[in-house]
């Protein structure tokens, strides 16, 4: 059939029909103007196809497991609610979310209604792979088949996954993915990817190898697939762009999550609650960003995008996703920078590495004068006394650890229970554990060269107990210093703990200062800061590396390579001991 020819021949029939003397050529073009516009939009619309890939028994909706992330991020709120109260609080959510789709995802047979009713407003087709079609040959096939029709494909993926893998019979992963394309001969049809799997990001690049203009995935683990989808669907049918269509709804399904979990909280009959709901944020929840989209490919097209062209892959090295500031500053490298410095003699090269602190607060900028106090099971905690944590104290300053031309001083300082405290928590005798870390490794890597590997050992237990770090080189791995030289200095620094944070995540800080001379033809000068804490965390918060030499060629390499930091370990924060609640609760009134 030739659709064009059938118009062509409608139109004819239709200008060719008797009119009034005078009025036949104004008619004419009226009614064929009306005529065409009333032609294109279906036209347009039947070319779209919608691919829905679904799980047989619907969408889980995972709230009872969504419940238990979210409690475990308040402090304290796993001991201060009790099961009943949790229970209804999956009830509450799980209504929430099922008013806010609609309850249009009660059942498998809603949640395809809510695709298939697209027809024939926004697409032509719809076709919902579930049960015995739902496999990976029967993905293949249609998408295939789909794009040898000329189609415009928007495609969901409403099953489980994990990385680099969708689950469905005969399993989908990225050559999978890729393998359509090629069987196809060419870019497969694809306008776009909206996938609800876990770790969904993983399989991004792969659908723009096959063909995909645009892809959506999760960051990691998905704990937010509904409401998050139904309300992408809304808007995406609502003509907003692709990008905009995936971060609103992510943000809108934040927003549900945050209100509905601090309203119930805060109205719970239970003393300290209020405080408790208060810390409900949900933006900053790990699992909340792990579910965070990313989003590949061609971000501004719209479900009225349809004049696209396939005939050739996407390659996209960057990416669109939504993390609170606090996330990004958090990340390992998230300031780090690499530059080159004019021109200048005496600074020939350099290199800078800035990630503040999310615990302590440095003492230039300012902060509230009476912050809020953390809630701890409920109770307020003001400051680290109350739960039996002496301040950090110095136990020796400069101690010198130092071999040949290589000359380490540090200071040695700790934070320990109270003597009080510790009688009354026999547990903390038996729950400290070692900790071993690289603060540095100082090299160039060259023959008759010295190596240093620097290493920081610790104590720590779940108490907030920190005892002396030791820092010293690593025998094992360092070489004997005797042609090149080094000098490191690192002072304990006080620094102002944030506001409504637990003591016992208060880490000891220290600055260190440096000269490096490999060779003695020139010198690299560092500095910096970093922290631990009592359940084996260290942290950079800065770290510069300056090359005083004339002639840096002659070293090779790059300052960040001369001088290297050790790796951020980031540690979760283990629950408080009971001993050290019970101890709380005797230092209240």
């Amino acid at each position: 059939m030739n659709r064009f020819r059938d118009m062509d021949q409608y139109l004819k029939r239709r200008t060719n029909a008797p009119c009034p003397p005078g009025k036949q050529a104004k008619t004419a073009r009226r009614q064929t103007s009306a005529q065409m516009s009333a032609y294109a939009q279906p036209f347009a619309t039947a070319d779209r196809a919608l691919v829905v890939l679904i799980e047989n028994g619907g969408v889980d909706l995972g709230i009872p497991a969504l419940i238990d992330k979210i409690l475990a991020n308040i402090p304290g709120a796993s001991r201060l609610i009790p099961d009943s109260y949790r229970a209804k609080l999956v009830e509450i959510l799980r209504d929430a979310v099922k008013t806010a789709t609609d309850r249009l995802i009660e059942t498998a047979e809603l949640t395809v209604n809510r695709y298939s009713s697209a027809v024939p407003g926004q697409f032509g087709e719809v076709a919902i792979l579930r049960d015995g079609t739902s496999s990976y040959n029967d993905l293949k096939g249609k998408l295939i088949t789909l794009s040898k029709a000329g189609k415009v494909i928007d495609l969901f993926i409403l099953t489980h996954g994990g990385s680099d893998s969708i689950s469905v019979p005969g399993g989908v992963d990225g050559n999978k993915i890729r393998e359509m394309k090629t069987q196809f001969g060419k870019p497969l049809s694809i306008r776009s990817v909206y996938m609800m799997n876990c770790v969904g990001s993983s399989l991004n690049q792969a659908w723009l190898d096959a063909g995909a203009k645009v892809s959506s995935g999760a960051m990691k683990n998905n704990y937010l697939p509904e409401p998050s989808m139904y309300f992408f669907w809304q808007a995406w049918k609502g003509g907003q762009s692709f990008e905009n269509a995936v971060t609103s709804a992510y943000r809108r399904t934040i927003k549900l999550m945050n209100d509905t979990v601090r309203n119930f909280i805060s109205a719970l009959p239970i003393p300290g609650t209020s405080a408790l709901a208060a810390l409900v944020d949900f933006e900053k929840f790990d699992f909340v960003t792990d579910s965070a989209p990313v989003i590949q490919g061609q971000r501004t097209v719209t479900i009225n995008s349809d004049s696209l062209t396939f005939t050739q892959s996407l390659s996209d090295p960057m990416a669109t996703t939504v993390l609170p500031i606090s996330k990004l500053q958090s990340m390992s490298g998230s300031y780090a920078m690499a530059a080159s410095v004019g021109s200048s003699p005496s600074v020939a090269h350099s290199y800078a590495f800035h990630s503040p602190s999310v615990v302590m607060q440095v003492s230039e900028y300012s902060i509230q004068q009476n912050p809020a106090a953390l809630v701890i099971a409920g109770i307020e905690v003001a400051d680290a006394a109350q739960i039996g944590l002496a301040a950090a104290a110095m136990v020796q300053a400069q101690v010198a650890a130092s071999q040949g031309s290589f000359t380490l001083t540090f200071d040695k300082a700790q934070r320990l229970l109270t003597s009080e405290a510790r009688a009354q928590m026999p547990g903390s005798q038996t729950s400290k554990k070692s900790y071993s870390r690289r603060l540095f490794w100082i090299s160039i890597a060259r023959v008759n060269t010295a190596e240093a590997d620097v290493m920081i050992n610790w104590e720590g237990n779940s108490y907030g107990e920190i005892g002396t770090p030791i820092i010293e080189r690593n025998l094992s791995t360092s070489t004997e210093w005797s042609k090149s030289s080094a000098n490191i200095t690192i002072t304990r620094t006080e620094r102002i703990p944030m506001p409504k944070t637990d003591p016992r995540t208060w880490p000891i800080v220290y600055t260190y200062i440096g000269t490096y001379d490999p060779l003695g033809n020139g010198h690299f000068e560092f500095s910096g800061e970093f922290e631990l804490n009592a359940f084996g965390g260290l942290k950079f918060n800065r770290h510069q590396v300056v090359s005083r030499s004339f002639a840096d060629f002659a070293l090779g390499g790059t300052p960040e390579g001369k001088v290297r930091k050790g790796d951020d370990v980031i540690v979760p924060v283990p629950a408080i001991p009971q001993e050290q609640i019970d101890y709380l609760k005797t230092k209240l009134g």
